[in-house]
């Protein structure tokens, strides 16, 4: 072959691979204001003018030039003014997973939550190439957007009972807990009902009913150390210590939890409520099981610098006053030979339990 064929022949070649389309629409930025042109040539029909950090697509290059959309409107212009440039894109649906392929039946490589960002690079077959910390793959167009929605900076606080946090809106995902009155920062909020919140480095999802802006602080004292004392009920003076509307800490014997309660009235007994949100929090994980329910417990009362040997139950039942507290009524504290109000009997199973409390410290 002559050295003119060759030459033609490498000519043709290096002409058809710079007029191949890029195999994907890449994310790209203007590099400084740019004039889009009708057709890759200065002669042709200016369409306009595009300022400088303007996003676009770019989907082939040819001799210098570089064929944009944008808009679903098509141009040209110079190659040296368009920069493929990662773009951020965020989750806008509950979750969104990432495949292998553009197929939905390839392999998952993860799901992620709600308003999470994602790094994309370009556009193929209704896939959005993107990378996820140390995963890359492909996620669905129609699951992300170009919007940041992590708009909020507010810091909110578990009120309720073993919360978990989800790693996306929806309680059949993962999740971890998360101890009562835990300061959490809420950055955005799915749905009306699920607050995007970051703890201790990780980020998830709880539900916008278990969490308050305002932390539930409760007054009274620690609980008094050395031994526990027995006192009746009816000829102690446990009921002036103890008074209505006197605050005592309350402490399980089984499992060392200390909460606040507050008596609200009561004669044979002492009827009481949690004084806090984060105080019924605190007697759910002590009582376990038992919460909500006639099961007697032993435990500590912690009030006037003594520490009374005493019993409850867990079951919320009647009135209440306080409101705000997660706890729907108020439940009973016994000591020595207090009575129950329906029988006016001593009732021997809170007996026993104070006898455990006695002798347990």
């Amino acid at each position: 072959m002559s050295l003119r064929r060759m030459l033609s022949v490498l000519l043709i070649v290096i002409f058809i691979l710079a007029d191949v389309a890029l195999a994907d629409n890449y994310f790209a930025k203007t590099t400084g204001s740019v004039t889009v042109y009708a057709s890759a040539k200065t002669s042709s029909k200016k369409l306009g003018t595009l300022p400088g950090g303007t996003w676009v697509y770019l989907t082939a290059q040819k001799n210098g030039w570089s064929r944009i959309e944008l808009n679903g409107k098509v141009g040209y212009a110079s190659a040296a003014s368009i920069k493929k440039t990662a773009r951020a894109v965020y989750v806008k649906n509950a979750s969104a997973t990432i495949y292998k392929t553009t197929n939905i039946n390839s392999t998952r490589m993860e799901i992620v939550g709600y308003g999470t960002k994602l790094n994309a690079s370009y556009v193929k077959n209704g896939f959005i190439y993107v990378s996820s910390g140390s995963t890359k793959g492909y996620v669905p167009a129609s699951s992300v957007q170009t919007k940041d929605p992590n708009t909020l900076n507010k810091t909110v606080y578990i009120k309720t009972a073993s919360c978990r946090i989800y790693s996306y809106p929806t309680t059949s995902a993962s999740s971890f807990t998360v101890p009562t009155s835990a300061a959490l920062k809420c950055t955005a909020v799915y749905n009306g009902t699920w607050c995007r919140v970051t703890y201790n480095g990780k980020v998830g999802f709880v539900k916008k009913s278990e969490v308050s802006t305002s932390k539930s602080v409760s007054t009274a004292s620690n609980p008094v150390s050395g031994k526990s004392v027995s006192v009746d009920w009816f000829k102690g003076n446990i009921q002036s210590v103890f008074a209505v509307g006197n605050i005592a800490t309350v402490t399980d014997v089984y499992t060392g939890i200390s909460w606040k309660v507050k008596r609200r009235g009561g004669t044979n007994h002492a009827d009481v409520e949690p004084l806090t949100a984060a105080d019924t929090a605190a007697m759910q994980r002590a009582c376990g099981n038992d919460f909500k329910t006639w099961a007697r417990r032993p435990i500590w009362v912690s009030i006037g610098g003594k520490k009374f040997a005493a019993s409850m139950n867990c079951m919320n039942h009647g009135e209440c006053n306080i409101k705000d507290n997660n706890f729907d009524g108020h439940h009973c504290i016994h000591f020595t030979n207090s009575k129950t109000h329906s029988t006016n009997k001593v009732d021997p199973d809170h007996q026993a339990a104070i006898k455990i409390a006695l002798a347990k410290g």
